[in-house]
């Protein structure tokens, strides 16, 4: 049974699980800004721990490793840097907080990237109480999906688009004979943004099948207005890619436009199993 729930205590239950969500993210961004991962041998294998060995009182301790250069979020550069720029790009400072700024978005990053658990738990319990059992089952099951299809948005822009994207629009540079250099804040913000702009992509089949299972638009819907959509797709991909050239924006909009045509026909699925459900109950009354 539906709990009934009036305007306020939904406003207070939304204001807790917002607040639960901020510190989550806040409290990995800091771990992840604060500490460093030092590489320890356990049992024969080695694993990395946020931890370091200091010798106090004539006896070794693993402690803490508190580190605000050499941190989490400075590793994880290290990785993105060494994975996506070319050995004739140069990484610069253009100013004194870039680096610094650099670190705190990939801190904010690794926050919402490790803390999605929980995030999706508290999503989950504030919309609960408004769901009828089936309606949380079908929320459960769409967990697993909605989350590979982020996390496979995200590498497929780390591992595709991104070097491609570099690699075109720096091109013209190296055919130039010019030197090429490119700002860290740039950089990340621009790997950052292209990653997570990929990763809600790509939840874009779950969003269309959840409007049509709750009854909020039917499949024809998506038929009727695709030339809209392929606008909306193109504004998108113009608004995330960095250019003007309009290649790498169709770059953006083109698997948008495959993914719009697989959330039509899940869509046209659900409604039909939707249909044949109401058919059958109405048969047996």
């Amino acid at each position: 049974m539906v709990k009934k729930l009036n305007f306020w205590d939904h406003l207070e239950d939304l204001r807790i699980r917002v607040i639960n969500i901020v510190i989550t993210i806040a409290t990995i961004s800091l771990f992840c800004f604060m500490f460093g991962l030092k590489q320890y041998s356990i049992f024969g294998f080695q694993i990395w721990l946020p931890l370091e060995e200091y010798r106090l009182f004539g006896q070794s301790m693993l402690l803490p490793a508190f580190e605000f250069k050499d941190n989490i979020a400075s590793m994880v550069f290290s990785i993105i840097r060494d994975d996506l720029i070319p050995s004739h790009i140069k990484l610069i400072m253009v100013k004194p907080v870039d680096a610094i700024m650099a670190n705190v978005q990939i801190s904010l990053f690794l926050g919402v990237l490790i803390g999605m658990p929980i995030i999706v738990q508290q999503i989950g319990k504030f919309i609960f109480p408004a769901l009828y059992t089936h309606e949380k089952r079908i929320f459960l099951r769409t967990i697993a999906p909605a989350t590979f299809l982020f996390i496979f948005g995200a590498l497929f822009a780390y591992y595709l688009m991104i070097p491609f994207f570099i690699d075109f629009l720096y091109g013209y540079g190296i055919a130039m004979e010019a030197q090429t250099f490119l700002s860290i804040n740039e950089f990340i913000s621009f790997v950052l943004i292209l990653m997570l702009g990929f990763g809600l992509i790509f939840e874009l089949p779950v969003f269309m099948a959840a409007l049509t299972f709750f009854g909020v638009v039917k499949p024809e819907f998506w038929k009727t207005h695709w030339r809209i959509a392929v606008v909306i797709m193109i504004i998108i991909g113009g608004f995330i890619t960095p250019d003007a050239s309009g290649i790498t924006q169709m770059m953006v909009a083109v698997p948008m436009m495959i993914l719009y045509t697989i959330g039509y026909f899940i869509s046209g699925h659900i409604y039909k199993k939707k249909e044949k459900a109401k058919l059958e109950e109405e048969k047996q009354e």
